[in-house]
């Protein structure tokens, strides 16, 4: 008798909260479907994230859910909206892209661990430059410092160069260093980049585009010269 009028109760309430719903203005959002819920960890360069830290889900440029972390290196967050069943899901961290996506199903619950890679500021000095000038703080080496950081390290062409050429020069910048005859010569060979960069600053967007290609087709003859006496030097010292 008793277990029959709980369920008459149970079944009573169901009905009073399902008959609530319906009218609450919060029935407008489950006519959008139930979302995809996803929780998990989340970490930026193998760090748990910060408390503060914002994941937002975007599906084609539109966002449809973000949360923002409570507990350092966890989230939840459910995307809900009018998305299509197998939509790829992009998660972003703070504005940055996250490494993992997934597709949108209506009704689910993932566990789905982020990460983050900041890419790298390149903070380094440029060695060629400085082994020319011989000191990092010449006015030289500040405006092609200024150059590298305002236009090369703002488009992905220019920070393959750039990556490329930190991983080149730093033998190149030893060899001048090491036979300083070479130093006026590759001073030389830096002054149209000096020179574009100092005008990079009035330039029009094309003009900064040609400044660019004629910049690095100046460093990559700088560093081939150096290359082709750092190999005739090798080739003297071993005969």
């Amino acid at each position: 008798m008793i277990k029959a009028r709980l369920k008459k109760l149970r079944f009573a309430t169901f009905g009073f909260l399902v008959l609530l719903l319906a009218l609450s203005p919060v029935s407008s959002v489950f006519a959008m479907g139930f979302g995809h819920g996803f929780y998990g960890t989340v970490k930026v360069d193998g760090v748990d994230a910060d408390i503060g830290t914002v994941i937002s889900a975007q599906v084609a440029g539109t966002e449809y859910g973000s949360w923002t972390v409570a507990t350092p290196g966890e989230y939840a967050l459910i995307v809900q909206g009018d998305i299509d069943e197998d939509a790829t899901i992009h998660f972003y961290v703070d504005g940055q892209e996250a490494d993992q996506t997934f597709p949108f199903h209506d009704g689910w619950t993932t566990k789905l661990d982020l990460t983050v890679t900041i890419p790298p500021t390149f903070p380094m000095p440029c060695f060629i430059a400085t082994a020319a000038y011989g000191t990092p703080m010449a006015g030289e080496m500040e405006i092609l410092r200024e150059f590298r950081d305002d236009y090369l390290l703002t488009n992905p062409v220019g920070q393959a160069f750039v990556d490329f050429y930190y991983r080149v020069s730093p033998p190149m910048a030893e060899f001048i260093t090491e036979h300083p005859s070479l130093k006026p010569i590759v001073r030389a060979g830096l002054m149209p980049a000096v020179a574009m960069s100092t005008v990079a600053v009035d330039t029009t967007p094309t003009q900064k585009m040609v400044i660019v290609g004629l910049l690095m087709l100046a460093l990559v003859v700088v560093a081939i010269c150096v290359k082709r006496r750092q190999s005739e030097g090798s080739e003297y010292s071993g005969g």
